[in-house]
């Protein structure tokens, strides 16, 4: 037998090479862009558009962004938290030009602004400072770096590949989008070409809805020429992502003075489930994951905006920035916040209020810093209501437990009037079980009640913000449970009051125990007691019953620890942890949805001829008004206004400010509404019958092109006496009308 000599021991040179290796921060950072790069190019993303998006993202917006933030905040900070916040302003500033400048039809102007700030931080010698990123103190740790990079790369790719599978870019990938895709599309379409917009499935109907995210991305397609399709299927999203984990992150580090508490409030705020426990592990009471940033982009970047608005509040409410440079920052981010997501704005005007209430209790003084903060706030939310959404309500509406009613009609399959019947009690009950569930992830707030922890004005900040959004989503109501929005919002931000509670609790070496504890009795209580959905006998008792066997172990360990007197708060954390624990495992997957196409073959190719082949304030009109065939119209199909970026007369127009004015909760969905204009409706439908109408479409609606979907008609022949055939692809005929 040959025995191998052993390798040699590493020398002393190359060790230090491998810590320094390790140490680095740009290392992990480097290979988790390198994974999303990969993945980007292997869904389709071309090389040419993933290196002009990235060229425009960094040297124009995250540049002159970051230098613009350091000079607001008078310092540097941490290189990765300046960049990521930098991201945000740059996003902030970037929009409020393009809305400008898209307004005189100079949208190209939008790059005055980068060039500007760049040339000025480097010839006017008091900013080029701000190019420095500072001594060590602002240095993150190594391990941090890893950490975060690690979250941040499986939360982008597991998001992504979610959305990605799904969404193709070519047919038939595109075919069967998610319901609101097209709708975003739609609204990339109107922002590339018109300021003010309109709602593009409507002709003249004013959009009363949060678009500045669609300026955003109008304005990246206008500089990089990508397609509006690949930047909101694949590439907007990404960079809008990244920086509002990073800034979470930072938050954390912030308030808890814990490098290691950003990446736990992330895993809480991105991962954690409440307790699912009936039998098909559907989750009845919706406190799941945040959505799929894809999905929802408007919230996707109001969340990013708020993240730096956060850290401007923080450091006010601390007394540690109260210059006019501050004010005058957050001024800035709440103005773009308005029309980015004007959710936040009322939590935020609640977090201030608690922390100027629990101030003046605990102190008999004034938090002057926190009313003073409601000003700029205020007056975002009234620009945004009055200017933004012309004063209408979107459909929200005081509707007390209407999230009980939904709970109870996903649990027994009861929809429509007979949810309005439910007996209050029952509602009251499943509100209840529903407090509980919020109570699984952010039980860890009961540690706010601890030693002088509860006088944080940061922590009190976020506990406001995130009561304020619990009270919503109990007392409001609205056709498509947007109400839940006000939660997603302030997640993270509870997340973070949680992980900051978590740390005043002493004795965590067996903390563990009560976490592995409630794991094991959420298992046996869904196997044993879960109810199988829909529910067709006991009702509320089946409903209810597994919860309650949970919430009677949390009461009767706290009595069993109070009579040895032990330590209660961090048991009945743990435990209520342990609660979700399951559910959130089990619901980690991608899963495959199979649905019939909802769009024409040929939609994509026929749009963009179109869209080549036309004047911006063309108007097209168009037979396909409902997402599916059916006896009754699903009035959510936006694909034609998607793909040809040009104004229809009639659509679809189940997301209008009218239509959303006329639903009544639990009678007729809104996706259900006949269309409120039934002349124009039937002007429209009737000229595709019988084309001698079509003169008359022309000269009373300045229609100029069609746009046929043969599924749902064939041509009549007579068509081609008023209108020439200039297009066809796959089920998709586009006809020019002959000029009046």
């Amino acid at each position: 037998m040959t025995i191998a000599p052993s390798p040699p021991a590493a020398t002393a040179q190359e060790r230090g090479r491998q810590r320094r290796w390790f140490a680095s921060s740009w290392i992990p950072a480097g290979l988790a862009a390198a994974a999303v790069l990969g993945l980007l190019l292997a869904y389709g993303v071309t090389v040419r558009d993933l290196a002009a998006f990235t060229a425009y993202v960094s040297l124009g917006i995250a540049l002159p962004g970051t230098l613009l933030w350091r000079a607001f905040r008078g310092h540097a900070g941490s290189l990765p938290g300046d960049i990521a916040a930098g991201l945000a302003l740059g996003y902030a500033v970037e929009t409020l030009t393009y809305i400008a400048v898209r307004a005189i039809d100079l949208p190209l102007l939008v790059l005055v602004w980068p060039v500007t700030t760049i040339v000025l931080f480097a010839t006017v010698p008091r900013l080029r400072r701000h190019w420095r990123s500072g001594g060590a103190q602002t240095r993150v740790p190594a391990a941090w770096a890893w950490a975060l990079s690690g979250v941040v790369t499986f939360l982008v790719g597991y998001t992504a590949l979610r959305f990605f599978r799904l969404h193709g870019l070519s047919w038939p990938g595109y075919a069967t989008p998610y319901v609101d895709m097209p709708y975003h599309l739609s609204l990339l379409g109107e922002l590339r070409n018109h300021v003010p917009p309109t709602v593009p499935g409507v002709l003249g109907e004013r959009l009363s809805y949060h678009w500045f995210v669609y300026a955003e991305m109008a304005a990246t397609g206008w500089v990089t020429g990508i397609e509006t399709q690949t930047l909101v299927y694949r590439l907007s999203m990404v960079p809008m992502v990244a920086a509002t984990l990073v800034l979470v992150a930072m938050i954390a580090r912030s308030v808890t003075g814990r490098w290691w508490a950003g990446p736990v409030a992330i895993g809480l705020a991105y991962l954690a489930y409440s307790p699912a426990l009936a039998q098909s592990g559907r989750q009845l009471f919706t406190i799941g994951a945040m959505l799929n940033p894809w999905l929802s982009p408007t919230q996707t970047f109001g969340a990013l905006l708020f993240a730096p608005a956060a850290v401007v509040l923080i450091d006010l409410l601390r007394r540690r920035s109260t210059g006019p440079r501050a004010w005058l920052l957050l001024s800035l981010l709440l103005l773009a916040l308005a029309g980015a997501k004007a959710t936040f704005l009322p939590l935020i005007i609640a977090g201030l209020v608690f922390v100027a209430a629990v101030h003046l209790l605990t102190t008999r003084s004034l938090h002057r810093l926190a009313l003073l903060a409601m000003v700029p706030v205020a007056a975002s939310l009234v620009i945004a209501q009055a200017v933004i959404f012309g004063g209408a309500g979107q459909g929200m509406a005081i509707s007390p437990l209407s999230l009980s009613r939904h709970v109870w009609g996903l649990a027994t399959g009861i929809h429509g009037p007979q949810q309005a019947e439910v007996p209050m009690a029952s509602l009251l009950v499943l509100a209840a079980v529903h407090l509980v569930c919020f109570g699984c992830i952010w039980g860890g707030l009961a540690g706010l009640m601890r030693r002088d922890s509860g006088r944080d004005p940061a922590a009190l900040f976020f506990c406001g913000l995130g009561m304020a959004a619990v009270c919503v989503a109990m007392t409001m109501g609205h056709p498509g449970l947007s109400q839940m929005y006000f939660v997603q919002s302030a997640r993270p931000y509870l997340s973070i009051a949680a992980v900051y509670g978590m740390l005043q609790f002493a004795r965590w070496s067996w903390a563990w125990t009560g976490c592995v504890l409630g794991a094991g009795a959420a298992l046996v209580a869904a196997d044993l007691l879960g109810p199988v959905l829909p529910v067709r006998s006991g009702g509320l008792w089946s409903i209810a019953l597994p919860y309650l066997a949970l919430i009677a172990l949390a009461l009767a360990l706290a009595v069993c620890l109070l009579a040895l007197r032990k330590p209660v708060g961090l048991a009945l954390v743990t435990l209520l942890i342990g609660f979700a624990v399951p559910t959130t495992v089990k619901t980690v997957g991608f899963g495959t949805v199979k649905t019939s196409p909802t769009m024409a073959r040929g939609a994509l190719q026929a749009g963009r001829w179109l869209r080549q082949h036309s004047h911006p304030d063309d108007i097209v009109a168009t037979n396909a008004h409902c997402r599916t065939g059916g006896p009754v119209c699903d009035s959510r199909s936006f694909w034609v206004s998607a793909y040809t970026e040009r104004r229809v007369l009639v659509e679809g127009w189940a997301y209008s400010s009218q239509t959303l004015a006329r639903t009544e909760l639990f009678t007729v969905s809104h996706t259900r509404l006949p269309f409120w204009d039934q002349q124009r409706l039937r002007d429209n439908d009737e000229a595709f019958r019988d084309p001698a109408r079509l003169p008359a479409l022309r000269s009373k609606y300045g229609v100029k092109w069609l746009f046929v979907d043969t599924r749902r008609l064939t041509p009549h022949p007579a068509m081609a006496l008023y209108a020439q055939l200039r297009f066809r692809s796959g089920r998709c005929l586009v006809y020019e009308l002959a000029a009046a």
